[in-house]
């Protein structure tokens, strides 16, 4: 049989027992409520994030489809350009074509002539090296333009599809195609 003391001394040692697990309850309840305070708060902060890299996103296919159209846009333009100094050239070098038969066939005229036309004929032959020259000049100038206009137009497709690659870093026009690549001889300039 248990005597009042020994149940006495049972139930203090219980009332420590006790009072230390509510001191660490209370102590465990505080670490929880910072715990969820600071899950909370990066919670939070993870939730903007999320929300600011999706705007960032938005703003980046906006731009890249605005990229595209511009593109379409210089491509259809090249074309049109093209198409419009190759038609203006071809007529061009016909006029100037005709102009050099018509002077030829009044040299032929002045062969048969008496010789004071002689003076003539030069002056003739004079203006036929001059159209030939303009001629030339006329097909100089407009490769030289077309070149620049592929240039231009490769700078703009190669900087876009390096938006996607940022590798890309030079370009080749060949057969009237534009292609991009990592490595190459002309520098792309974006």
């Amino acid at each position: 049989s248990t005597s009042v003391g020994e149940l006495r001394t049972e139930v203090l040692k219980s009332d420590v027992k006790a009072e230390s697990y509510t001191e660490f309850n209370k102590q465990l309840r505080e670490d929880l409520e910072r715990y969820t305070e600071d899950y909370l708060e990066c919670q939070n902060k993870l939730s903007k994030s999320i929300v600011q890299a999706e705007s960032e996103n938005t703003v980046c296919l906006t731009r890249a489809t605005d990229l595209e159209k511009q593109l379409e846009q210089k491509q259809r333009e090249i074309e049109t350009i093209k198409e419009d100094r190759k038609d203006d050239l071809d007529l061009l070098v016909g006029e100037k074509n005709n102009e050099i038969d018509n002077i030829r066939d009044q040299m032929d005229e002045l062969k048969d002539g008496i010789g004071e036309k002689n003076t003539l004929i030069q002056t003739l032959e004079t203006k036929i090296v001059e159209l030939q020259e303009e001629v030339n000049d006329i097909s100089n100038q407009t490769n030289a333009d077309y070149d620049k206009l592929a240039s231009n137009a490769a700078n703009n497709i190669c900087c876009k599809k390096k938006v996607d690659n940022p590798s890309i870093r030079y370009y080749s026009v060949s057969n009237h195609k534009i292609e991009c690549f990592e490595s190459g001889e002309q520098l792309l300039i974006c």
